[in-house]
């Protein structure tokens, strides 16, 4: 019993031991975690996340073409500090249009936000490439989410407000682009409560 538990002692220190405090070093291929010492040469950040639904189709018996496109597409902008801290603004578009089913209005939505990226990275090869980040946003809105989570109520004015904290999971492609993957809760004030996924793109601009 008193040598397991002095071998799972030695195992977690060594497992400690191989973690290591760095900058931007190379990164040793056999520790399995790295963490930064400084933070990432981020300077801006651009993306945005979006979704879509397009199907076109032709009526069997009329031969006529239907069609109903419903396009999200949400832009943002974020300028950082040294610590991983950026702070920026953002827009939410959301355009529905059909011919067999009811047009709603163009929903329009715009806020600013604080992201915050992790300064941990796994060193294993491809995995290496990802980063995690988190946000709190608050906007507003000419519109409000139903209790079915599908349709929405619109406004004529922006004075439903809206709080976002989403959590992302950032893939390197090349250079300074990068895919995110996220999950995010999402509130419309005084209404209704929300999960959903997004999926996007984003550039990181370097300060030289």
């Amino acid at each position: 019993m008193v040598k397991n538990s002095l071998l799972l002692i030695c195992l977690v220190l060594s497992f400690i031991g191989n973690a290591q405090i760095v900058g931007f070093t190379k990164l040793d291929t056999l520790k399995p975690f790295v963490f930064f010492e400084k933070s990432e040469p981020r300077f801006a950040v651009f993306g945005f996340e979006s979704a879509g639904l397009i199907i076109n189709s032709r009526d069997p018996i009329t031969w006529n073409k239907n069609y109903v496109r419903h396009i999200r597409v949400e832009p943002h902008l974020s300028f950082y500090t040294k610590n991983n801290i950026g702070f920026g603004g953002r827009a939410r578009i959301d355009f529905f249009q059909s011919n067999i089913l009811d047009d709603r209005p163009t929903l329009f939505e715009f806020g600013i936000f604080a992201r915050y990226y992790f300064p941990i990275q796994l060193n294993i090869k491809i995995f290496n490439r990802l980063s995690l980040s988190a946000e709190f946003s608050y906007s507003v809105a000419n519109y409000y989410l139903l209790e079915n989570k599908i349709d929405t109520e619109f406004q004529s004015k922006f004075n439903q407000q809206v709080i976002r904290i989403p959590i992302g999971l950032n893939v390197k492609i090349y250079k300074g682009l990068n895919l995110k993957w996220g999950y995010r809760f999402e509130y419309f004030l005084g209404q209704t409560i929300n999960f959903e996924n997004m999926v996007g793109l984003s550039y990181n601009f370097v300060k030289k």
